[in-house]
């Protein structure tokens, strides 16, 4: 299953008076046209990206890793838990490099991990 295995950091908080907490996040998935739809809707719904646009323009960035990645995350874990997410880096990682553990949601096409941070960021 694990073609991509992705290092996702960004920020996580529960509500819009909290403030951001910083989080590492791990996601690994086989297949992106099996994510599609929720890569979709991560685009239209969290990024608010015209997807009229998006189709005629950058059909590619909807089996992008990263945007993959993210969309896995938000649909699978930050949305069930109720918490806002922003990503703002990404890096390819090896299998190896995944958590030790158990992870936090999984799926037919994916697993991922949180590894919350107790660091505040603006």
């Amino acid at each position: 299953m694990s073609d991509y295995c992705m290092k996702v950091s960004g920020r996580m908080r529960r509500s819009t008076d909290e403030p951001w907490s910083d989080v590492v996040c791990f996601v690994s998935y086989g297949d992106a046209q099996f994510h599609r739809k929720i890569v979709e809707d991560s685009f239209q719904y969290h990024l608010r990206l015209d997807m009229d646009e998006m189709n005629r323009r950058h059909s590619d960035h909807f089996i992008a890793p990263h945007n993959v990645a993210r969309a896995i995350l938000l649909y699978h874990y930050f949305r069930n838990w109720h918490y806002f997410f922003e990503d703002d880096h990404w890096d390819y990682v090896r299998q190896q490099e995944l958590p030790d553990r158990e992870p936090d949601a999984e799926g037919e096409d994916y697993k991922l991990w949180i590894n919350p941070s107790k660091n505040k960021s603006v």
